[in-house]
């Protein structure tokens, strides 16, 4: 089965494993780990495009913002 394009992300110091995923990527309904996140959260899973990072003909930038407690936590990896 085909996954979305996504980073994984494991956290020194942490038990913490989580994935960012990439916004508008026509794969992301189809995708087994961003279903089974529960639908309130996927939102946190998805990065966010920045043009103040991104090097102009050479890469686009994107901001992901993990969070380790909380209301808005990260979603992670059982």
């Amino acid at each position: 089965m085909w996954r979305s394009n996504h980073i994984h992300f494991s956290l020194f110091g942490s038990r913490l494993v989580t994935q960012m995923y990439l916004p508008c990527d026509p794969l992301l309904d189809l995708d087994p780990i961003f279903q089974g996140t529960p639908e309130n959260a996927r939102n946190r899973l998805i990065s966010r495009f920045s043009i103040d990072t991104t090097e102009e003909s050479y890469a686009l930038g994107y901001e992901f913002d993990i969070v380790l407690g909380g209301a808005n936590q990260t979603p992670t990896e059982a």
